[in-house]
This record gives structure tokens, sequence and C-alpha cells, in this order.
């Protein structure tokens, strides 16, 4: 969507030449190979492991951190391959973002218009929003040494990553839509 974005704000009379069908399904394909590398690599090295003791997670879902727990022998040296891979499948994405969304705050604050200036902003507002909410939530959990996590922390962000801000999307992106803005002041009195 960044990069969407970028396109039809900083190069519009060439967003239908760039956003052509080859380049979103290049993109797409990228998306679903890389999540399926980290997946299928972390999933190998996790089932190559003894495991022993009580084979209950102490989590909501199996994550591999939570996992790795239940696992006999030392794990730091999976834990550094985890946490590699987040940084490329987390930050990497999180990075093009914000490289899309520098060039757009650049060609943003350049245009004469302040009504330009504003709906700008506001197409790319509930995006930023969502990206901040997921990213900051999940690189708590992925993005720090094993050790100093408390399992009941891990959880309570796990919810938050994976079912609240989910959840919240819809109604983020839809406060853009005139018809629910007008629907929520008339709710709650506003004219």
């Amino acid at each position: 969507m960044a990069f969407d974005r970028y396109v039809a704000i900083c190069r519009p009379l060439h967003y239908l030449l760039i956003m052509n069908r080859r380049i979103c399904g290049i993109m797409i394909m990228s998306c679903w190979a890389g999540g399926f590398f980290g997946a299928a690599v972390l999933t190998g090295v996790t089932f190559s492991f003894p495991y022993c003791g009580p084979n209950h997670v102490e989590h909501f879902f199996c994550e591999q951190p939570a996992v790795l727990q239940l696992v006999c022998v030392d794990t730091s040296s999976v834990e550094v391959l985890i946490f590699a891979l987040s940084v490329v499948v987390l930050m990497l994405p999180f990075f093009f973002i914000l490289a899309s969304y520098i060039a757009i705050a650049g060609a943003v604050l350049s245009m004469s218009s302040a009504a330009g200036r504003h709906r700008a902003f506001s197409t790319c507002s509930s995006h930023l929003t969502v990206v901040t909410m997921f990213y900051s939530t999940i690189s708590f959990t992925y993005l720090r040494p094993q050790a100093t996590q408390s399992r009941e922390q891990e959880k309570k962000v796990a919810i938050f990553y994976s079912i609240v801000s989910p959840m919240l999307n819809p109604v983020i992106y839809s406060f853009r839509n005139k018809d629910v803005k007008g629907a929520l002041a008339k709710v709650l009195g506003k004219n």
C-alpha cells in the first residue's frame, strides 16, 4: 500500500504504467515467497530439536519462541536465527514503507495547494496508523532478546498484533469514508 500511495502521489501521471498487473503480481508473489521461506526454515529448525518435559505451550498459539521453550537443549543459535529472520522479514518491509512515506512527505510538502496537502495526508494517515500499530507490537515480540521477555507481556502483545490490530483495520480505514464520518457525527450529536 505504501508503494501504491507513493506512485499515486509522487508519480500520478505514471500511475497506470507503473502499477500494472505484472508489478502487482511480483509484489504479491515476493510477499508470499518471503513468508513461506521464513516459516519453512523456522519450522524445519524447530522440529529438528528433541523435546522433553510438559507438552504444554505457554502461549495462545504455537509460535517458534513459545515452542522453543519446550526444547531440552540449548536454543541460543536458533534464537539468533529467529532474530535475524525477524529483522529481514519485519524491518525490510518497514524500511520500504518508511522510505515511501518520506518521499510522499517531501512531495506533499512541496505542493502549493493546502487542500491538496490535506487530501494527500488524509489518504496516508489510515495506513500509517495501521502500520505503526502492527510494527510496534510485533517488533516488541520478535526484536528483543528472549531472556528479557516475560510470558505474560508476550501474550498481551501477541493478542494485540494478531487480534486487536486486524479488528481495528476496518474501523481505521472506514473513517476516511464521508458517509461513516457523517453517521458518526450524527450519533455523537454533531452537525
